[in-house]
């Protein structure tokens, strides 16, 4: 059985240490940097060494903001210098869609997962999800629309 849930979370960080709380590990998978700056990142979610599920989530983090601020004719090495102060201020990240939970089998954490709530970590995170929120990337629906084109096309070989 699988099961797939999606989740409205607002500071990624504070979610993944809500599973870590709850006896499960988790373990940094493979991610990307889109074009829009945003990025897409898998994280595994282990109890007793066992992978149970995957984590999706399409989102910004500090290295987004600091990459915004700098002019649009800005050289590799400034581009560096940003990324670099950002790792210096602290990581922070929040999803810009839904965060995609897929379960392999049925556990006690996908009830707490379920029950999760949270904010925005500051003020300052919240004006990036919404400056992010109204600009016109063909990124913004990135997971979302990449998972409902694969349950038609699943659907088509049925």
């Amino acid at each position: 059985m699988i099961i797939v849930i999606g989740l409205y979370v607002k500071d990624l960080n504070n979610f993944l240490n809500y599973v870590k709380a709850k006896g499960c590990n988790v373990a940094e998978g493979p991610h990307s940097v889109l074009l829009d700056d945003s990025e897409v990142g898998c994280w595994y979610i282990l109890k007793n060494s066992k992978i149970i599920g995957e984590i999706v989530v399409h989102y910004i983090d500090s290295h987004y903001e600091y990459l915004k601020t700098l002019p649009p004719q800005a050289s590799d090495q400034d581009i560096i210098r940003a990324l670099l102060e950002a790792e210096k201020q602290g990581l922070w990240r929040v999803p810009v869609e839904p965060v995609i939970a897929v379960f392999y089998e049925e556990d006690v954490i996908l009830r707490d997962i379920l029950r999760y709530r949270d904010e925005y970590p500051d003020e300052k995170t919240k004006f990036w999800f919404e400056k992010y929120s109204t600009n016109s990337s063909p990124y913004k629906n990135f997971i979302m629309s990449s998972l409902s084109t694969r349950i038609s096309i699943l659907g088509k070989r049925w």
